[in-house]
């Protein structure tokens, strides 16, 4: 299963999706989580991103997104 998250910023009046750290955007991902939980599944993450920055130094956004998923997923 992929995970990427994204925030809503205005630019020049108009809104614009950037990435951000997982958990901290407008994913829905706790009914996700809760699915998840309830039939068992045990497949493997991945974490996605567009950005440039994370790309650059992605442990900002790997060591996040891996405590975002032990505080919802109980691992």
């Amino acid at each position: 299963m992929h995970f990427k998250d994204k925030r809503i910023e205005q630019q020049a009046g108009k809104p614009v999706l950037v990435d951000t750290l997982i958990g901290e955007g407008e994913a829905g991902f706790i009914p996700l989580f809760e699915e998840m939980k309830r039939t068992a599944w045990n497949g493997v993450i991945a974490i996605e991103t567009d950005s440039k920055e994370f790309q650059k130094d992605p442990t900002e956004l790997v060591e996040g997104a891996k405590a975002f998923f032990a505080k919802h997923m109980g691992e």
